[in-house]
């Protein structure tokens, strides 16, 4: 049997294009195990190479008709020489070498003509480290949750044999999910069931949409933004790592949780990021949209604050957004939440496949965002994973993302754009963490109180 593409892995392969690459990228960080050799790489290519690779979804590819790529079916010509390759860094392997050699890899499409995945070891990292960076197309499962998948297959203890991602069958894939919901007896509102909760939800977003200042931010009002122009194909990756028990301390000093002092630090780097090139919409604030922020089908809509100058204002409009797009979502039947996020996002899908691009009224200005990995650490064989760095898409007519991973402890952020469309991308990182510093300096100069007060 060779079952049809669900209408969101068709809108997946639709939207491909030279000029906007649809695949999820992540960037994974091993330590070399002590004792091994120089010759170590090699080993580990050979490894990887011989490992088993499960049927599904490793194996499987698309059909393509007269009227483009229709059906599943299995990769008869699958050769893991292809899929799993060896990019020694040129010395001094340090992180401008690996950047480049990131930005390159995620700068190419994944050819869907093949088993839509590929993995890249990256050997000569300085500290006696090396990279895997691992690339998979959305067609092939979510999109929101692709990383989580990989860092959830690694090992939660040193082994001596390398078992990699694709040696596992991936909890969850099925390509007749339809067929398989309708088996398991799940019950689905039909009718006026449907109707009046999604009528109310988007009743919400109209008096939101018509309000001059509100919280609860609606589709398609988003302020045009420099961001909002046809990128190029080539991207660019910056990166960063911050300690959650910094950020947890200073969250609290704030009256804020974790992930509202992370959007206000994205928030921040904007802010000063387009003031310095005479861009930012100095009445109206930027929207970030956050995909899964209430389940992996929901993306929620929030206002950073952008026009503020005050670190204090900012902040609070970011959590009372926030919290006015998590308390309409949970409004919602959660299995009302595809149709639903189905028909707010339809008219950007559809400037996203015919090319049309944002308009005059872009949906949001960029995309935040987040996932959770496990606390401890993981394992490929006996190399321990030291970071792990999600890339994520960037849609047309958006050049920028903040992509986020709590791991270990830490949280990594990658901050992906367009090359030509968001020059000096790295100067972004760097005000996040300039951000962070100026916080803990207000907090250290006697301020506390004040910052404590705010809701």
């Amino acid at each position: 049997m060779n079952p049809s593409l669900r209408p969101m892995e068709a809108t997946w392969v639709l939207m491909e294009s030279d000029d906007a690459a649809m695949h999820v990228g992540a960037l994974m960080v091993f330590a070399v195990p002590e004792g091994a050799g120089a010759d170590y790489a090699y080993h580990l290519q050979a490894m990887l190479r011989n490992a088993p690779v499960a049927a599904e979804p490793w194996r499987v590819c698309l059909a393509r008709s007269a009227v483009g790529w229709r059906r599943w079916q299995h990769d008869e010509a699958f050769d893991i020489d292809y899929h799993v390759r060896h990019v020694p860094l040129p010395a001094p392997g340090g992180e401008r070498e690996l950047g480049m050699a990131v930005e390159r890899l995620h700068s190419a499409p994944l050819d869907l003509r093949r088993a839509p995945w590929e993995c890249h070891l990256l050997s000569g990292l300085h500290g006696n480290r090396y990279a895997l960076y691992f690339k998979v197309h959305p067609v092939l499962t979510d999109a929101t949750a692709i990383v989580q998948m990989l860092v959830e297959t690694l090992a939660d203890q040193p082994a001596d044999s390398v078992v990699p991602p694709w040696s596992q069958a991936v909890a969850g894939w099925r390509r007749d999910g339809d067929e398989e919901d309708e088996r398991a007896g799940t019950a689905r509102p039909r009718g006026m069931e449907r109707v009046r909760p999604l009528a109310a939800a988007f009743g919400r977003l109209l008096r939101a949409g018509g309000s001059r200042a509100p919280d609860l931010r609606a589709p398609y009002t988003a302020p045009l933004l420099a961001l909002q122009v046809r990128t190029g194909p080539q991207r660019r990756v910056a990166t960063q790592q911050y300690e959650r028990a910094r950020l947890a301390a200073v969250a609290r000093a704030f009256r804020a949780t974790e992930g509202e002092l992370v959007l206000y630090l994205c928030a921040t780097a904007l802010r000063r990021f387009f003031r310095e090139h005479n861009a930012l919409p100095l009445d109206d604030s930027l929207v970030a949209a956050l995909p899964g922020q209430h389940d992996s089908t929901s993306m929620g809509l929030v206002n950073l604050g952008t026009q503020y100058a005050d670190p204090h204002q900012r902040l609070q409009a970011i959590q009372a957004s926030l919290r006015a797009s998590r308390e309409h979502l949970q409004s919602l039947p959660r299995e009302l939440m595809p149709a639903y996020t189905f028909l707010a996002t339809s008219a950007y899908l559809v400037g996203q496949v015919t090319r049309l691009g944002a308009g005059p009224f872009p949906m949001f200005n960029l995309l935040i965002s987040s996932t959770y990995g496990p606390d401890a650490p993981r394992f490929l064989g006996n190399s321990r994973m030291e970071a792990m760095y999600p890339l994520f898409p960037l849609l047309r007519n958006n050049a920028l993302t903040f992509d986020c991973l709590r791991y270990d402890g830490k949280l990594h952020v990658a901050v992906v754009g367009a090359r030509d469309e968001v020059p000096r991308l790295q100067r972004v990182a760097v005000y996040m963490g300039q951000a962070l510093a100026d916080l803990e300096e207000l907090l250290g100069t006697g301020q506390r109180q004040a910052a404590g007060g705010m809701q």
